[in-house]
């Protein structure tokens, strides 16, 4: 009997213990106090575990905690170099985490490199990813999970934006840029759109009767223009008709004048409306018939003839833009499990001089209007609203083009400016007070020493503390210490600290076959984020 009880005993010990669950949010509160990097990795543990990951309110929560909790970081980025060869072209991607005021050198970790990236400028973080121009394509990573994606950006400058009521990101590209001297007529703007969650892309297609096209379009209130004959060449005028948003195309008949003379047909918005310049481009330019698209539905055209005041000279050489106003496309992307849309807006032509900065859902660059040198201004681009509107700017903000630099400093949008071809000794830094009312301030620093030609420096902006940071704009050829310099505003000092491991070693350059000019770009206050792209 004593046996038989003892057998027993020894069964309830070996038997599996039950163990009740851990609540779910105990688990999401777990979870969300680990490294980004772990948690891309237990992404596989489980569905339950990647269902939480990927939740959109959990991915919120992790970048709240991130930037509050945890301490924020840098970002430097910089390529092979202007003479590395093709197949060892490559984006590195560092970071760093912010030091105290004792600190000479800081440590950096290589997150990730992006292969077959020859140049890139502008590396900004934007709500915990990096936007990088590379001329054409545009590139969106995040570091904290190793992923990028390149997007389809059909132009060569692209700004990256983010608007935190909508939670998503804009990437707002300029399609056409004429280069100098040309007019800026008009401009063709892309905005694609990224939601929270998992993402992709879709692509759709229609089809439409065969039809010559003969000018270029125009977009007016979500319906896209342009003037074609059909079936074939010199049959039928008609106008081309895109519905933007539900992606359908129709034909409005024209007029003869508006079509006849193919690429010389002149289409522009007159009030609102579509309307075409009727004139011979063969004969001198002294009148013109103006045509007014009344009713689309209908094909309802009024006939208006003006004569002008004195001749402009032969007709083939002189054009209307119209109202002088840009068209933008958009393409936007929502949340969760998503596919691409698109729209368009118009702005006035401008001519960009910088890259971007984006503060609390607003996109900011430097430009000339309506054409270069003329009328300085930021161009502001409301996130949320996909809306554009010009903020008149000093002089020295926006005078030297591409040595223009634009800041954050203590939440507001601001500008270093100094003489890039002279000794950098002191600087104006001029504030952004009030956009509505178009209010700057201005205070100007002395530097306790020289941090060398103007134009070798740059600024990304401030680190937590309101220091300025000055960084150099290039590495050195050879494996030299990087140092970026910190100024404090209320004490009028200068540090100077060393970045370790940014190819300040020749193992590492010979590993990666780094040669020639190497530009680097600097983000400061990069918050940790698990967002998908």
């Amino acid at each position: 009997m004593k046996q038989l009880i003892e057998n027993q005993d020894d069964e309830k010990d070996r038997s599996p213990i039950k163990v009740d669950p851990i609540p779910l949010d105990l688990e999401e509160a777990i979870l969300s106090r680990l490294p980004a990097k772990s948690l891309m990795k237990f992404l596989c543990v489980s569905k339950t575990w990647s269902s939480i990951i990927r939740n959109q309110r959990f991915v919120n929560s992790y970048y709240a905690m991130s930037s509050t909790i945890r301490s924020s970081r840098f970002i430097i980025a910089f390529c092979c170099g202007s003479q590395a060869k093709f197949d060892d072209w490559r984006l590195f991607v560092f970071s760093s985490s912010y030091e105290d005021e004792k600190s000479s050198s800081l440590a950096t970790t290589l997150h990730m490199t992006i292969p077959s990236v020859s140049s890139a400028s502008g590396c900004l973080s934007v709500h915990g990813l990096i936007g990088c121009t590379i001329g054409g394509p545009f590139i969106v990573c995040n570091p904290s999970t190793n992923k990028y994606t390149i997007l389809p950006c059909a132009g060569p400058r692209t700004f990256l934006g983010y608007d935190p009521v909508g939670d998503q990101f804009k990437a707002l590209t300029m399609v056409s840029y004429p280069p100098p001297p040309q007019p800026q007529d008009f401009l063709v703007y892309e905005v694609l759109t990224l939601g929270g969650g998992e993402s992709s892309w879709t692509c759709n297609t229609f089809t439409s009767l065969p039809h010559f096209t003969v000018t270029n379009s125009i977009c007016i209130n979500g319906f896209v223009y342009y003037a074609a004959w059909t079936p074939t060449r010199t049959t039928n005028p008609v106008i081309v008709c895109f519905d933007v948003r539900y992606e359908r195309l129709s034909f409005i008949k024209a007029p003869m004048p508006v079509v006849c003379w193919e690429g010389e047909s002149i289409l522009i918005e007159y009030k609102g409306k579509l309307a075409s310049i009727a004139r011979h481009p063969h004969a001198d330019f002294h009148s013109f018939d103006l045509w007014i698209l009344e009713d689309a539905t209908r094909h309802d055209w009024s006939q208006q003839t003006f004569e002008l005041p004195f001749s402009l000279g032969m007709g083939r050489n002189i054009t209307s833009p119209g109202t002088n106003k840009a068209v933008y496309e958009v393409l936007t992307l929502g949340g969760g499990e998503s596919s691409w849309t698109c729209n368009t807006f118009t702005s006035p032509p401008h001519f960009t001089v910088t890259n971007s900065i984006c503060i609390n859902g607003f996109v900011y660059y430097a430009a000339w209007t309506p054409t270069r040198t003329t009328n300085p201004v930021i161009v502001c681009f409301y996130v949320r609203y996909e809306r554009l509107s010009f903020i008149k700017a000093p002089m020295a903000v926006v005078c030297w083009e591409g040595e223009s630099i634009l800041i954050e400093y203590r939440g507001k949008l601001a500008s270093i400016a100094r003489h890039p071809h002279a000794d950098f000794r002191s600087f104006d830094l001029w504030i952004l007070e009030d956009a509505t009312t178009h209010d700057w301030s201005q205070q100007t620093f002395e530097l306790p020493f020289s941090l060398g030609m103007g134009r070798n420096i740059t600024s990304p902006g401030t680190n937590k503390a309101g220091e300025i940071i000055f960084a150099p704009k290039r590495l050195s050829y050879d494996a030299q210490p990087y140092y970026i310099f910190y100024y404090n505003v209320d004490r009028k000092d200068m540090r100077r600290v060393r970045l370790l491991g940014i190819a300040d070693d020749e193992e590492f350059r010979r590993r990666y076959r780094i040669a020639g000019q190497c530009y680097v770009s600097i983000s400061p206050e990069h918050v940790e984020t698990i967002a998908s792209l």
